[in-house]
């Protein structure tokens, strides 16, 4: 089994760089919101990638969707973290960070 690790850094320099970001949003709160995201994506996301790779996605009779053993559980806590909305303005549950974030 392999591990990984994200490449917060990188990401943190790209954003900061070539993105400007720094000049539309607080340099911390992007660092914090980039290493949370990276231990979400070591911690929850990579262990489903073996599992997700040999048994896939299945398009089942009724038209709904099978996922792999433990992509709904992920996808409910990534929904439950926030995750999904961290680009959504303030007032409606969301961080208000920009897209690229």
């Amino acid at each position: 089994m392999s591990t990984f690790t994200p490449a917060v850094e990188e990401i943190r320099f790209a954003l900061r760089t070539w993105a400007g970001l720094e000049e539309t949003a607080d340099a911390e709160t992007i660092d914090h919101v980039l290493h949370a995201a990276g231990r979400f994506a070591a911690e929850v996301l990579a262990p489903l990638d073996a599992v997700g790779h040999r048994d896939g996605c299945a398009l089942l009779a009724d038209g709904s969707v099978r996922t792999p053993a433990g992509w709904g559980d992920a996808y409910a806590e990534f929904v439950k973290g926030g995750w999904n909305t961290v680009h959504f303005p303030s007032a409606i549950g969301g961080q208000g960070l920009p897209i690229p974030v």
